[in-house]
């Protein structure tokens, strides 16, 4: 009966430690890149004076590429929404709006 327990905890240990997480196998593919296309977006119609620059007077600073990453999900709500940018503020145009989509969705690359 205990080399049955030792089997099975041997078993069951290899298993749990052959398993990685692989954090790539949802994100796809986009050429866009954060330095040439997605921050341009950003600072062109999100970091504008009373909004989302260093201010931070809309709330959310999004001057810089570490808080844009963790956002961008909320970003991408927000836009798809389009609660964001708000009635009176600059639209985004379609282009940008596929530009910041394909961005996150390939897990908002550090390009």
């Amino acid at each position: 009966m205990k080399k049955a327990f030792l089997v099975i905890g041997m078993v069951t240990l290899i298993t749990v430690l052959s398993c990685t997480k692989d954090t790539t196998s949802n994100c796809g593919t986009t050429t866009y890149k954060y330095t040439t296309d997605i921050s341009v977006v950003l600072n062109n119609k999100c970091n504008t004076s009373g909004c989302h620059n260093s201010s931070a007077a809309g709330g959310l600073n999004l001057t810089n590429y570490n808080t844009v990453k963790d956002k961008s999900s909320n970003i991408r709500t927000k836009v798809n929404n389009n609660s964001m940018p708000p009635a009176g503020s600059p639209a985004l145009t379609t282009d940008e709006r596929n530009k910041l989509f394909s961005w996150i969705d390939a897990c908002s690359p550090n390009n």
